[in-house]
C-alpha cells in the first residue's frame, strides 16, 4: 500500500481533517487522484468550522462532558491574521533565538518554535520549521540573498591552507579505499601545521596560522582517534587510559559520541563553528558515509544533501571543510571518478583529492600511494609513501615514473656498460667530466679500448643516462660526458 502521508502530505493531513469535521464520509478512503488536484485542503478552507460537528466528534469531546475542548475552542476562535503575517512572527521569533534573547538550547529549537506555531495557528511541517532556521542563522551572520549593482561584495580571491591541495574556506573532499591512510594524511598535516615545526609538507607550503579544528570522527572509536592524535602530538596520555585533546583540536565526536549530519545534529555543529566567526576553522567529518543520515543512498542525487546543509550550516563562519570518504574500486587516475557514491557529491565541493595505491597489485611489498587532485586549481600527481613516524614524499609522478624506467635500463646493461656507467656516475659526483680516454684507461685487458669506450659511452647516451657535450682542447674535439641525473634508491 503506498504511503500517502509521505507522498501526499498536505493533502493527506487535510483528509484527516475533513473526516474530523465530517466533511467527507468516515468510510471514504484517501484518493490520490482528488490529491492531486488539491481537492481535499480546498475542502477543508472553504468549510466554516461548526462547533456541533466537533461535539458530535467523540475524539474532541471532554472527558468530563460534552462541551468543546480547549484545543478545539482556540480553532473557533476568530484569527484574521494572515498567513504571510504569521511566517513574518516565526522569523522574528527564530530571530530571537539566534540573538540568544530566548533561553532555549539547540537541540530544543524545532520544539519550542513547533509549540510557538501552534500557538499562532499557523499549520506547518517540521521541515518548513527547519528551513526557518536555516534562513534565521544566515541572517544573523549577515549573509545576503541577493546581490544587486548597488552591493558591495566582499569576496577575496580564493586561498590556500595546502598551496595546491587544500582551499581555504571551501569544501574539500579526501577519498581513497581503506586503510590507505587518508585520515593519517590530514592529521599528520595539521599537526606539523599547528606546532609549526615546517612550513611545508609532502613539498607544498601551508600557509598562514593553523585555525581552531572540529572534528566529526564517527568512523573511529574514541581510543582510535586518541591514539591517532597523540602520535602526532595532538593529545596528551594522563594515564590510567586517559586522554585529553590538545588545541587546536576544540571539539570532537567520536563512534561512541556520533554527531550526524541530519536535523539534531547540525544544529548543534552550527553553534559550535560559530564560536569562532573570524578565525575560520577547519571542520573535519570521517567519514562522510558514517556521518550522513540513515536511509541516504550513494546511489542517488540526495546522497549529496547532507553535504550542502553541511556546508550552509559551516559558511556563516567561512570554515574549510575536509571531508573523508572512501572511494570506489574504479581503475582511475581521476580523482573524481575515484569517489565513490552520486557525482553530485563531488559537483558539490572545490576541491577532490584521491588516494590509491601506485603498484601493490603488482608487488605486495609496493607500499608507495599516488596522491591525484581535481578541482579549482592546477591537477596535481604526487607520489608519497607511509612510514611508521608518517607520510614521506617520493616525488612527482612524471618524475617517479622517469627514474623508474631508468633504474629499468640500468638493470638491463651488460658488464661493460655497467661498468662504464659507474665509471661517469663517480666522476660526475666529483664534477669532473669523463672522456673516452678516461674509460679506455680501465679497459687495458679488452681489445682496442678506446674504439671499446666510445662504442659503450654512444651506447649509454643512446639509453638517455648520459649526456655528451663536444668540446676543443688543444685544437682537437673531444666529448666530454656526465651522468643525466643521478638516480636515488627509493
Amino acid at each position: 500500500m503506498p504511503k500517502y502521508s509521505t507522498q501526499y502530505p498536505k493533502q493527506w493531513e487535510a483528509f484527516q481533517r475533513c473526516g474530523a469535521a465530517k466533511l467527507i464520509s468516515i468510510e471514504e478512503k484517501f484518493d490520490p487522484e482528488k490529491a492531486e488536484k488539491q481537492f481535499y485542503s480546498h475542502l477543508i478552507s472553504r468549510q466554516p468550522i461548526d462547533e456541533s460537528l466537533f461535539k458530535s466528534n467523540q475524539s474532541y469531546k471532554s472527558k468530563n462532558n460534552n462541551t468543546v475542548t480547549p484545543y478545539v475552542r482556540d480553532l473557533l476562535e476568530e484569527d484574521n491574521t494572515t498567513t504571510e503575517d504569521k511566517m513574518v512572527q516565526l522569523d522574528q521569533e527564530v530571530d530571537k533565538l539566534f540573538r540568544k534573547t530566548i533561553d532555549v538550547s539547540v537541540a530544543n529549537r524545532r520544539i519550542y518554535l513547533r509549540q510557538f506555531c501552534k500557538k499562532i495557528k499557523l499549520p506547518i511541517f517540521d521541515q518548513e520549521i527547519q528551513k526557518a532556521l536555516w534562513k534565521g542563522r544566515r541572517r544573523a551572520s549577515g549573509a545576503v540573498d541577493v546581490y544587486t549593482p548597488d552591493s558591495i561584495i566582499h569576496a577575496p580571491k580564493s586561498k590556500w591552507i595546502w598551496e595546491g591541495l587544500i582551499i581555504q574556506s571551501a569544501t574539500n573532499i579526501i577519498s581513497s579505499l581503506p586503510k590507505c591512510g587518508k585520515t593519517t594524511l590530514i592529521i599528520q598535516m595539521l599537526a606539523l601545521w599547528s606546532r609549526g615545526v615546517i612550513d611545508e609538507f609532502l613539498g607544498h607550503k601551508l600557509i598562514g596560522e593553523c585555525p581552531p579544528i572540529i572534528i566529526i570522527g564517527n568512523d573511529m572509536s574514541h581510543n582510535q582517534w586518541c591514539e591517532l592524535l597523540n602520535k602526532f602530538g595532538l593529545a596528551e596520555y594522563l594515564g590510567n587510559d586517559q586522554w585529553r585533546q590538545l588545541d587546536p583540536i576544540k571539539y570532537m565526536w567520536t563512534r561512541n559520541n556520533p554527531l550526524y549530519l541530519d536535523e539534531d545534529g547540525l544544529p548543534i555543529l552550527a553553534d559550535k563553528v560559530a564560536e569562532f566567526k573570524g578565525q575560520r576553522p577547519i571542520v573535519i567529518d570521517d567519514s562522510y558515509a558514517k556521518s550522513v543520515p540513515k536511509g541516504t543512498s550513494e546511489k542517488d542525487e540526495g546522497f549529496a544533501e547532507p553535504l550542502y546543509e553541511l556546508q550552509e550550516v559551516v559558511a556563516p563562519s567561512d570554515a574549510t571543510t575536509l571531508v573523508i570518504h572512501h572511494s570506489g574500486r574504479a581503475d582511475s587516475n581521476s580523482a573524481i571518478k575515484l569517489t565513490r557514491g552520486h557525482t553530485s557529491l563531488t559537483a558539490g565541493v572545490d576541491m577532490v583529492i584521491a588516494l590509491k595505491w601506485l603498484k601493490k597489485e603488482e608487488n605486495l611489498q609496493d607500499k608507495r600511494i599516488l596522491l591525484l587532485t581535481e578541482g579549482r586549481a592546477e591537477e596535481q600527481q604526487l607520489v608519497i609513501i607511509q612510514e611508521q613516524d608518517g607520510f614521506h614524499l617520493c616525488g612527482d609522478y612524471d618524475q617517479v615514473v622517469q627514474e623508474e624506467k631508468i633504474r629499468q635500463v640500468i638493470d638491463d646493461l651488460n658488464d661493460r656498460q655497467n661498468m662504464v656507467y659507474d665509471i661517469v656516475q663517480e666522476r660526475s659526483a666529483k664534477d669532473l667530466p669523463t672522456t673516452y680516454k678516461d674509460v679506455a684507461a680501465l679497459l687495458e685487458d679488452i681489445k682496442d679500448p678506446e674504439r671499446q669506450a666510445r662504442k659503450t659511452l654512444t651506447q649509454l647516451e643512446k639509453y638517455n643516462l648520459i649526456i655528451g657535450n663536444l668540446k676543443v682542447r688543444n685544437k682537437v674535439e673531444t666529448k666530454w660526458y656526465w651522468i643525466k641525473e643521478l638516480v636515488q634508491e627509493p
